[in-house]
Parts: C-alpha cells; structure tokens; sequence
C-alpha cells in the first residue's frame, strides 16, 4: 500500500501525485489527436434530409417484424437503416414504442403540452401605492 498522504476522503494532499501521474515532459499521445475519426472517401457524404428520414420512419412503422428483419440483414441496407429496424425490433420484443417515439420527437420536436387549473384561483397582482408629495407641502 503505498503511504503517501491522502486526507479524509482518499485524495492525495497537494504536493503528493500518484504513482501513475505523467511525469515531467512525457506526452500521453505522442502522434496527437487523429485528423477525422471519418472513414468517409471524398465525394461521397451522404446527408439525409428531413424528408428521407420522415419517408424512412414511415416505411419502417409500417413493416412487421420479419420485414424489419430483411432490412437489417440485406446488405444493401444502410447504418441508419439497419440501426432504426433493429431498435424497432427491440421495441415489438419489449411491447413498446420508445424508439418511434423519441425519433419522431427529435426530428419534429415534442408537441407543446397546455395545462389548465381548476379551482377557481383569483390571483390579484398587489397593489402599489404611491404617496406625492406636493410642492407646496415640502416648502413648510
């Protein structure tokens, strides 16, 4: 156990470093941070519209599952494509619509909610008095 000091709740004092801290001048990634983590050949970025992914959910939404089962396993098929029919099989399994749900949401946003209050709250904004005084008042 190594016996440097550390206070109440385990944190080494200042001053103190642990044995696995860089030492002075050493670098963690000496061949620094990669330039893309995109593996994407020039030329060829693809960007769905909102109107593809609208039209793809629909499509998907509307399969069952072995239909969904085609999509994934046709190699055809994209990464966003395979991902959504795979999270939508994963829902049919479980009963639910998560996945449907929190895609449309991001994609068109959540539909604004209203509240109304019963109880016959009268909420009176408070009153605010204002004394003047007159000039002629002041000059006594």
């Amino acid at each position: 156990m190594d016996d440097r000091p550390r206070n109440s709740k385990g944190q080494w004092l200042p001053g103190h470093v642990p044995p696995t801290a860089f030492k002075k001048g050493e670098v963690a990634n000496p061949k620094g941070r990669p330039k893309s983590v995109w593996n994407i050949p020039e030329g060829e970025e693809v960007e769905y519209s909102k109107q593809d992914l609208e039209k793809m959910l629909k499509y998907m939404s509307t399969r069952n599952r072995e239909q969904l089962k085609a999509i994934v396993a046709n190699p055809k098929s994209t990464a966003t494509e395979i991902n959504v029919a795979t999270a939508i099989i994963s829902d049919i399994k479980a009963g639910k619509i998560w996945t449907l749900d929190s895609l449309w949401d991001r994609m068109f946003g959540k539909p604004k909610q209203t509240s109304e209050l019963e109880g016959g709250l009268n909420i009176q904004p408070p009153a605010i008095l204002i004394e003047q005084s007159s000039k002629d008042e002041d000059d006594d």
